[in-house]
């Protein structure tokens, strides 16, 4: 008699027969760490692993040790990861052997993979595309090796490194790091229109290429050997890389740029260029209202068609052409000719013109105002005002003002014995990268100051209070040759309480007195200090390997100091010794409450030469000088820089193979600088001192 199970006895057997098979199979899918390659492998081979995955699913995490080899076509096509669990394949070996993936490593529509200390390359004659990532979540690959060994010559839309994104939805992410990438042609192709890439820390040699220019690129501490004149490119942003780029034509390069060094000439596109240094000549084109800041430029810069363009706080050593309208140019130190071709509304202000230096206006109308210039050339009736410059008395200056309609405003200096202006910023006397000038005009007597870092005032004092921000310096100027029978107090502000110009830094309000010699108080100002944000600054003397860092910043009430070997400090003024002689990269990070300031230095301890028994192949002279040094070398010179003693750099020139050469150093100040010349066997540093 066979006996019928009721409905939920059935019921119930169905239940647990699917716990046992879920359990089961939950137990066996993919997770933890496994190896491929080598003895006692879990799996002999990336198509092993990759069938593992396939057929028992990912249940969590994963991560392969992959074993010294060679392993040929790699390929990820529609893995399932539906719990976006990490899938992380490192390398596992020294340096003297590698694990390579040869022909094709292929993703498609595969999550949250990474690749890691792998040497890849095609195969020869291969002419599809080394790396290919497709409509994947998320990719990586760090600290790679992706060489194109044999020059292929890759079809079209493909290259030795394909990434694809999708044209819709929602955006998928790739990143790649600490790689060595290099092919000639066709080095990196970026596809689609929803994706965003990070390139950090590489090394690429060739061509990268945004094909429809949606894609959004970072790069960030990259080295660029660049082999083609087209990186002008759409959503990139670019933060401290380095351009090579050897070619008659500039670099077409264009996005968003911070702190990069670029040793090509560049043609350059965007909204925001900040503190970034050109070696070379550097153009822009249609820059509409963009911002040109705090940069270094040695050779030529141009700019065409950049209306509203805002060109500030720059060093600029080479010629100037601008060819716009509505030109912000300000705050700017200039070393050669500086020419607006045309254009209405130019504003040129606050900009301190070298003595070689030469501004010129051709078509075009604004306003000249708190310059300090030496020579000038005007041509354009429309120019509304010339207010408030320094012409400077240099023998070689001349002024030509040419205008019926235009203001000239005679800011009413009494005669070359008594020269004085109400310009606060152009005197010479804020912090040490202002001294490169040795003329001095001495401020005119006036109320409140405007607080911009180098305020000045004659101590015949018609005001009794000025209004300072903590971070500003003030220069106490007697407009006097000498102070006799006379100090200045509080004694802790002044370096030199004799001084006739004493420079101080109050950072809290405070009563500064010029006193007689018996005591009695001559005359007096009160300074009224506002908190602001931190100004970073420092310097540093060294006893062998050992260094003494001297912390002269000011308004700040917390310090970091990076002493670029891995080690670091909250000290005030630290002392630190290093491992090894050589160059260090330092920076010191100050604050306070109201935001944070750095300062960026390089330290140089050198070994002590007086034993050494061969001769020195470079030599300088004559030192001390007050104008010219002179270098003789036996060996190629390949470039010269100088510094201060902050390890503020001062001058950089590029050298063609040159065994001798001389810089002017008639504009610096009396003191100590050190010249790093590099030639085809190294470095040298020498130390020179400037006198009058």
């Amino acid at each position: 008699m066979i006996m019928k199970k009721s409905k939920p006895q059935i019921f119930l057997s169905l239940i647990i027969i699917c716990f046992i098979f879920l359990s089961n199979h939950s137990q066996s899918q993919i997770s933890g760490t496994y190896t491929i390659g080598g003895a006692g492998f879990d799996y002999e081979d990336f198509a092993d692993a990759i069938s593992a995955m396939e057929n028992e699913g990912i249940g969590g995490d994963v991560q392969f040790i992959v074993e010294p080899g060679e392993y040929f076509n790699v390929s990820f096509i529609e893995l399932e990861n539906d719990g976006n669990y990490q899938i992380q394949f490192n390398y596992n070996g020294t340096l003297n052997d590698s694990a390579s993936l040869i022909g094709r490593l292929m993703v498609f529509k595969t999550d949250n993979i990474s690749f890691k200390g792998f040497t890849i390359f095609p195969m020869e004659s291969q002419e599809i595309s080394c790396i290919w990532i497709a409509k994947s979540r998320y990719f990586s690959l760090d600290s790679c090796k992706v060489l194109n060994l044999y020059n292929n010559q890759f079809d079209d839309d493909e290259g030795l490194i394909l990434l694809e994104f999708p044209w819709n939805g929602t955006y998928y992410y790739a990143e790649i790091n600490k790689c060595i990438i290099n092919s000639e042609e066709k080095t990196i192709l970026l596809n689609g229109a929803k994706g965003k890439v990070w390139f950090r820390d590489n090394q690429i040699t060739g061509v990268i290429k945004n094909m429809f220019e949606n894609i959004r690129a970072e790069y960030e501490n990259n080295i660029f050997y660049i082999t083609d004149s087209d990186f002008y490119q759409g959503w990139q942003t670019f933060n401290m890389n380095t351009f090579y780029y050897e070619s008659i034509f500039p670099l077409e390069v264009s996005g968003e740029f911070y702190r990069n060094t670029f040793h090509c000439h560049v043609l350059i596109s965007s909204t925001s260029v900040k503190q970034n240094i050109f070696h070379k000549d550097v153009e822009t084109r249609w820059m509409d209202n963009a911002n040109f800041v705090s940069n270094v430029v040695y050779g030529k810069f141009e700019t065409l068609y950049c209306h509203g363009i805002k060109i500030r706080s720059n060093k600029l050593f080479g010629n100037c052409l601008f060819n716009n309208s509505y030109t912000v140019f300000g705050n700017n130190f200039v070393f050669d000719t500086v020419t607006f071709s045309h254009g209405a509304g130019q504003l040129i202000c606050n900009n301190n013109f070298s003595k070689v230096a030469y501004l010129k206006l051709l078509f075009t109308s604004g306003i000249i105002e708190n310059n300090n210039i030496n020579s000038m050339y005007v041509g354009q009736i429309s120019l509304h005002s010339v207010e408030n410059n320094n012409f400077i008395n240099n023998e070689n200056g001349i002024v030509n003002f040419y205008g019926d309609n235009a203001h000239f405003y005679n800011p009413l200096y009494l005669g070359e014995e008594d020269l004085h202006s109400n310009n606060p910023l152009l005197i010479a006397k804020g912090p040490n990268y202002i001294n490169w000038f040795n003329y001095d005009i001495d401020s005119v007597l006036r109320k409140n100051p405007c607080t911009i870092g180098a305020n000045e005032i004659c101590f015949n004092w018609e005001v009794d209070e000025v209004n300072l921000d903590c971070s500003d310096s003030l220069c106490l100027d007697l407009c006097i040759d000498s102070l006799e029978n006379m100090y200045w107090s509080p004694g802790f502000l002044f370096l030199d309480s004799t001084a006739t110009r004493p420079m101080i830094f109050p950072e809290d309000s405070i009563s500064v007195y010029l006193n007689f010699a018996d005591g009695t108080i001559y005359d007096s100002l009160i300074v009224n200090t506002e908190k602001s944000n931190p100004i970073a600054l420092a310097t540093y003397f060294s006893d062998g390997l050992t260094v003494h860092f001297e912390n002269k910043s000011r308004c700040a009430d917390t310090y970091y100091w990076d002493f670029g070997d891995g080690e670091f400090s909250e000290e005030e003024s630290p002392v630190h010794e290093y491992e090894g002689y050589g160059s260090y990269p330092c920076e010191i990070t100050v604050s306070n409450d109201l935001g944070s300031s750095n300062f960026t230095f390089t330290i140089d301890i050198i070994t002590n030469l007086e034993n050494q028994t061969q001769p020195d192949p470079i030599i300088i002279y004559p030192n001390p000088t007050n104008k010219i040094i002179r270098i003789d070398s036996k060996i190629i010179i390949e470039n010269i820089s100088l510094t201060d003693m902050n390890g503020q750099l001062l001058f950089y020139k590029e050298v063609d193979n040159e065994n001798d050469h001389q810089l002017n150093l008639e504009s610096l100040n009396d003191g100590v600088y050190f010249i790093r010349i590099t030639t085809n066997q190294g470095l040298s540093i020498k130390k020179i001192i400037k006198i009058e």
